[in-house]
């Protein structure tokens, strides 16, 4: 159905996430499994499909739309930020407006906080623990 260097992007939750399987957060796998859903993927489940269906050209990765915060949050709280959306948050943006940047020391820390929150959030992808699975088709 596709035309000629046609895409199909299919962005789906990872079975195998940072807060579940890092964390080990039994409030969180409560919170985002739904008795409903007929199946969750991971990579491996989706290599699985894609080879049944004999489906070469495809690029899949899972990325992270979850800041460190919003882990640790989810470790101390059980549950999540009111202020959250679907898919990632939006705590660091919450933090630089809320965060006293009057003078370079302030500066300096909120920007090693956000560093760090940054490379958190590329180690989780980097072990395919990202928070989604993004999936491209080729045609």
């Amino acid at each position: 159905m596709l035309k000629k260097n046609g895409k199909i992007i299919i962005l789906t939750p990872n079975k195998n996430d940072g807060i579940k399987n890092l964390w080990k957060n039994k409030k969180y796998t409560e919170f985002i499994y739904d008795n409903i859903t007929i199946n969750y993927f991971s990579l491996k489940s989706f290599e699985k499909l894609l080879k049944k269906l004999k489906i070469r050209d495809y690029k899949i990765k899972t990325i992270n739309g979850y800041s460190l915060f919003n882990h640790i949050n989810w470790y101390i709280n059980k549950k999540p930020l009111s202020s959250n959306r679907v898919g990632r948050d939006q705590i660091t943006e919450h933090l630089k407006n809320n965060f006293k940047m009057n003078d370079a020391k302030s500066k300096k820390l909120f920007n090693k906080l956000k560093k760090f929150s940054n490379e958190y959030k590329l180690l989780l992808e980097k072990f395919n623990l990202g928070n989604q699975i993004e999936l491209i088709i080729n045609k």
